[in-house]
């Protein structure tokens, strides 16, 4: 059985999680706004080949000045505006399912119905982070 200090200290947690939340879905539409109303640069995207067939591209966008830093990814003719999360190692940006990750030139993208690995190529990396 909880002790009344256990449910107090649930309780905080609980509470924090919810305002965390709110916090980062606040900056997440910050960051669109920011974007979508042309206040930013638009950034040089950086272009990575996900497979020996032509045409199989990962096209990003990297907007590390907005509130909160996100990438705008445009794969198999949909986009994607997905948002800066921790990492062990690399960047790592996510929205609902989908997921972006880079690490030293190669990329995983991943939503409900893809997983795709990408190599960076040719000389596009400029604003890459």
């Amino acid at each position: 059985m909880m002790s009344h200090f256990s449910k107090i200290i649930l309780s905080l947690f609980l509470l924090l999680s919810t305002v965390n939340a709110q916090k980062d879905k606040t900056l997440e539409q910050i960051s669109a706004a920011q974007i979508a109303s042309g206040s930013q640069v638009l950034p040089k995207p950086v272009l990575y080949r996900c497979s020996k067939k032509q045409g199989d591209v990962l096209t990003v966008s990297f907007y590390n000045e907005t509130e909160l830093p996100a990438v705008v990814v445009n794969y198999d003719s949909k986009q994607f505006m997905l948002y800066r999360t921790e990492s062990g190692s690399g960047a790592r940006y996510v929205s609902d399912k989908t997921v972006f990750w880079e690490h030293h030139g190669e990329a995983n993208f991943q939503t409900e119905d893809k997983n795709v690995t990408c190599r960076v190529f040719g000389n596009n990396t400029k604003g890459h982070l």
